[in-house]
């Protein structure tokens, strides 16, 4: 069935494969950038709503989410009995995301429809809602179910929109053709804007219209009087006639507010968000850091103990074993999946990881008896460079042992893939946590995270082999001790060894490499290394990276260029001794930088000894 949406945006389709294949490319730059509004006007224009959702899904904004999901279905009603096996599927992955973003009746609707009422009731039960409840255990009709008469449809449910619903295109148009197609578009913002805000409160579409002035507004950093006049009905709900706005929309009105300073309406505007939808979790993160902007120290320790004990949703392990299962298919055995057996030896457990060069399963050695993390290069990557740093990895960590190093246990070759045991590992990785807790990391937690990272190095560099790619990601904690694990030594460098990169290259994540690798001097070592440990210990310490250009070229400019604010001037319990010794990290000169991991430990710990002698007071 022709989708209508289509045709009333002719911008959106993409019909050429050529065309579709840069698109693809350009969302998946747009995703390493952080430049969430461009990937997601993308996967629009691809009527990509799978990957729109996990998208949403991954940027929390799990309504959103399930709308996208909803485009999977009929856009006329029909049975539940009649949908596909994707179909189905998206109909409940549009039920969980309505169901996390507070949309509880939608959720409950969609799985009754689908015949599922325990799950339906369970969903209720998540939202207290007690009279739907009984209803639907006395197998009567949901009151307030947007899909009645057990039908199912991509119809979406009052209070949540998305691109989907809220054309850009069709909403410009309201206000003038003079914003052109893509009023996203950087050169554009600034007249698309002022088309959008003399759309007058009364016109039936204005709620859609606020959401995307909201959108650009904060997207491009355009507020101005004439955008907070034009926004102020969310609040006020003078001229609504009792419509209710979106709570997606009052929060970033909120974030609007708080950029430019008034604090005042940023706090009203996210107390209204919560009004509208009481789990809306942006919004009472954002509240409670504006009445607290540090914190207590005993909610910050709280904050990192619970994000260590939380496992991967369901759904996250179901994406990953998905995602697993296509791109193992690539190793021309068909797809590796759970009990499949590998080299004779191991039989595979559930998929722990995926990236460009391969994946991560959990896997039973035969041979030795253990559980082990297996990691197998696939064949995709199977070109000299690829595999060269595959084996070199082996090399590496195979000589290393230490209990700050993840450890190597065999290696080898199975039907031309190369493959890896390493140990098995239960916690999770830094970048990861990060992005839980989202605030800073109390000092303690980021001083022990600090200490067992240099110790790791330490053991690495005096071994003669320098990381390269020191980041959060490559930080593991363990999650019932919280120690410390170092990871992914692929792009390691050993001093007395061939190098595999070619002169004048850098190899690496640009936004923790230390200048000279970004200059591509031959001179680096320890200290480069360090240099990136400070960008981890800043990042942890202040919630934010010190370096935040977009633009991969303005980015290197700024590394090499502008020192960043003290952490201390971002989070006031960090200590002075840890500003000095981030700043020292940080230092854009190697020889001003800390040359080994042993002089930061040496600062270190003096630190440690003060603030346990301060602690020791506070409980006497």
């Amino acid at each position: 069935m022709t989708d209508p949406f289509q045709l009333q945006d002719p911008f959106r389709a993409v019909d050429d494969e050529t065309g579709r294949a840069e698109l693809r490319e350009r969302a998946d730059n747009y995703r390493k950038l952080g430049r969430s509004e461009e990937v997601l006007d993308i996967y629009w224009r691809l009527s990509d709503w799978q990957r729109m959702a996990d998208y949403l899904m991954e940027l929390e904004r799990p309504v959103e989410a399930g709308t996208a999901w909803l485009r999977l279905l009929p856009f006329l009603p029909v049975r539940a009995d009649t949908l596909t096996r994707v179909e189905a599927m998206a109909a409940r992955e549009a039920a969980r995301c309505y169901a996390s973003g507070g949309m509880h009746r939608a959720g409950a609707g969609l799985l009754l429809n689908l015949g599922d009422r325990d799950a339906a009731i369970e969903v209720l039960r998540a939202g207290d809602l007690t009279d739907e409840i009984a209803s639907v255990e006395a197998h009567e009709s949901l009151a307030g179910n947007p899909w009645p008469g057990g039908m199912v449809s991509s119809r979406t449910p009052a209070g949540a929109r998305d691109g989907a619903e809220t054309s850009e295109h069709r909403v410009v148009r309201l206000g003038s053709e003079a914003a052109g197609p893509d009023p996203a578009a950087d050169d554009g913002s600034g007249s698309a804007l002022d088309a959008l805000v003399q759309v007058p409160v009364g016109d039936p579409h204005y709620l859609d219209v606020a959401d995307l002035v909201a959108r650009l507004a904060f997207q491009h950093g355009l507020m101005s009087a004439k955008v907070a006049l034009f926004l102020e009905p969310l609040l006020s709900g003078e001229g609504l006639d009792g419509r209710q706005p979106d709570a997606d929309t009052v929060y970033r009105l909120g974030r609007l507010h708080e950029r430019i300073g008034i604090t005042e309406k940023a706090t009203v505007a996210y107390a209204h968000a919560l009004a509208i939808n009481p789990t809306h979790r942006a919004s009472a993160v954002r509240s409670a850091r504006l009445k607290n902007p540090q914190g207590g120290a005993e909610d910050a320790v709280d904050a990192f103990s619970k994000s260590m004990e939380m496992g991967a949703s369901e759904h996250d392990r179901e994406q990953l074993r998905a995602r697993v299962v296509t791109t193992t298919t690539e190793f021309n055995l068909g797809p590796l999946v759970p009990g499949s057996e590998v080299a004779g030896r191991f039989l595979l457990e559930d998929p722990i990881g995926e990236g460009g060069c391969g994946v991560v399963f959990s896997a039973q050695d035969h041979q030795t008896g253990k559980r082990v993390a297996l990691k197998i290069l696939r064949s995709g990557a199977g070109e000299l460079r690829a595999v060269q740093r595959f084996q070199r990895e082996i090399e590496i960590s195979k000589g290393l042992r230490h209990p700050n190093v993840v450890e190597t246990m065999d290696s080898g070759e199975w039907r031309d893939l190369h493959w890896i045991s390493m140990e098995r590992l239960d916690g999770i990785d830094l970048g990861v946590l990060l992005r839980r807790i989202g605030r800073p990391l109390p000092v303690g937690p980021s001083i022990r995270v600090l200490r067992q990272t240099l110790e790791g190095l330490s053991h690495a560099h005096d071994s003669g082999v320098i990381h390269r790619d020191i980041k959060p990601s490559n930080i593991f904690v363990l999650r019932k001790t919280h120690n410390i694990k170092l990871l992914d030594f692929g792009l390691a460098f050993i001093t007395n060894a061939t190098r595999f990169t070619r002169a004048g290259t850098t190899v690496g994540s640009p936004r923790y490499m230390a200048p000279e690798r970004l200059r591509g001097d031959v001179d680096f070592g320890p200290w480069s290394d360090l240099y990136a440990l400070g960008v981890v210990v800043h990042r942890m310490l202040t919630a934010t990276m010190p370096f935040k250009e977009k633009d991969l070229v303005q980015l290197l400019a700024e590394i090499r260029s502008v020192d960043p604010p003290p952490p201390s001037t971002l989070n006031s319990s960090v200590p002075p001794e840890l500003d000095a010794m981030v700043a020292k990290l940080l230092s854009k000169e190697p020889l001003e930088r800390y040359r080994a991991a042993g002089e930061v430990l040496a600062d270190l710990d003096p630190l440690e000894h003060r603030l346990a002698a301060e602690r020791g007071t506070k409980r006497n």
